[in-house]
């Protein structure tokens, strides 16, 4: 009776069963060592066993999959007219080898990245994932969780383990030359939203589905309302926090959910489209009468309808931010040249002010001065021009190019033709240029030989 729907017309006994239910979630918490994906994954998870699949490894290294005939689901999955898939090894949390399924398509331009959902695995999945390629026209690679299919003996489902799935799903696509931002679908079902959107969060993506998602894994497994209710008490460490990582989603996002939903109830898929940002919500698919396990099933043609036409939506919205991103980044280029020149042509224009005004060499005075010298460099008028050796101010001449190499590496070649930025620009370098030379080029005075009178000056 404390997992039962508390009615929010029973009055005192909502928020009642709010707090009863949340002090036994914490002693579950507790016991669990305070870890929450230790905690959910007891009620979260619930891998069907035997498998419904095998993956054997060839001699030649390939992988090949036989279904289990135990289940009538997947008795026929492999009957004539349908497409044998790629069985691929993934690396997973832990180093597990997770199998995924690759069902590919001739010239498609879209792959569909699909997280399944709870107490099913792949090999129930394979005519579903095999009609929808076919169906679309899409690729569409398939993973397993850790802990499903065959990997149960040597791993468990928790929270931390899909997301390190799903990431790895994704790698092994970029891997093979897939852009996720242009290429790339998410699709979660029921649990798989929630490594689906954590994928979202994390990078651009062409797209995102939920298909009868959860936006609170507290709430789906309580299902009690009021202040004290756990998904408000424990909402600091939700184990599945798909209503905050909607939030951070830049990519369309298609909900779809059954209006009769008693697993998973619809208002998880209506608060996951009232939260989702505004540029990336599409038109929901809400489907009537629907319970969790037949949203498909009840219109299939519609269901695919509804995909075609969010794929296309895709495309097209990524060709309008690409195209847009395009001009902006010209425009921007653009802005950024015609920046630089100014500012180029007002430092040229500061510079050649300030060579002018100046007090001519001042530091230059100022340090011979203090080495011992009287005779200060003559006044610069203009641009300055200075010469070789005793014109500057009576210094003797070091010997040697007049201008040294530092000069001759600042030289700027022909005369720049007169009124241009450029000339200007290069004008103020020479000058520059120039008035650092007749520093660096101090020579030796009065006590030539001796250490402490030699001078250099670098800038």
């Amino acid at each position: 009776w404390l997992w039962r729907p508390a009615r929010r017309e029973c009055g005192w006994r909502a928020p009642v069963m709010g707090c009863v239910v949340s002090t036994i979630i914490g002693a579950l918490w507790c016991r669990k060592g305070c870890n929450a994906s230790e905690l959910a994954g007891e009620f979260a998870y619930f891998p069907p066993s035997p498998s419904s699949y095998a993956v054997e490894r060839r001699a030649d290294g390939t992988l090949a999959l036989s279904l289990n005939p135990f289940y009538f689901q997947v008795y026929t999955a492999l009957g004539p007219g349908r497409s044998p898939a790629e069985v691929v090894e993934l690396r997973s949390h832990g180093n597990v080898a997770i199998p995924a399924f690759f069902f590919r398509e001739p010239g498609a331009r879209v792959t569909f990245l699909f997280s399944h959902s709870n107490a099913v695995d792949l090999g129930f999945l394979y005519r579903h994932l095999d009609e929808m390629a076919r169906r679309l026209k899409a690729n569409v690679l398939a993973y397993e969780f850790s802990g499903y299919g065959p990997t149960q003996q040597v791993a468990t489902p928790r929270n931390y383990t899909q997301r390190a799935d799903v990431l790895a799903a994704c790698e092994y696509l970029r891997a093979r030359g897939f852009d996720p931002a242009r290429q790339v679908i998410a699709y979660g079902q029921s649990i798989g939203s929630y490594p689906t959107l954590h994928l979202a969060a994390r990078q651009r993506l062409l797209g995102v589905v939920l298909h009868s998602p959860l936006a609170s894994g507290l709430q789906v497994i309580t299902r009690v309302e009021g202040c004290c209710a756990p998904h408000r008490v424990y909402a600091c460490i939700e184990p599945y926090p798909n209503a905050s990582l909607i939030r951070r989603v830049r990519d369309p996002v298609l909900v779809i959910h059954g209006t009769a939903d008693e697993t998973v109830e619809c208002r998880h898929g209506q608060g996951l489209h009232a939260r989702c940002p505004t540029p990336a919500r599409y038109e929901p698919y809400w489907v009537p009468g629907a319970t969790h396990e037949d949203v498909i099933d009840t219109d299939p043609q519609e269901y695919f309808n509804r995909l075609e036409a969010f794929v296309a939506h895709c495309e097209a919205r990524r060709a309008a931010e690409d195209g847009a991103g395009g001009l902006e980044a010209a425009k921007e280029d653009g802005e950024r040249d015609a920046g630089r020149k100014a500012w180029r042509l007002r430092g040229a224009k500061e510079g050649v002010a300030n060579v002018t005004a100046r007090p001519p060499a001042s530091a230059g005075a100022a340090l011979l001065r203090a080495r011992g010298f009287d005779a200060a460099p003559a006044p610069l008028a203009g641009v300055p021009d200075l010469g070789p050796g005793p014109s500057a101010g009576g210094i003797p001449d070091p010997g040697g190019d007049a201008d040294g190499p530092e000069l001759e590496a600042a030289s700027l070649g022909t005369d720049p033709e007169p009124g241009s930025d450029d000339g200007l620009l290069r004008s103020a370098t020479e000058a520059e240029a120039q008035a650092v030379a007749a520093a660096a080029t101090v020579g030796r005075g009065p006590g030539a030989g001796a250490p402490g009178n030699d001078i250099r000056i670098h800038c």
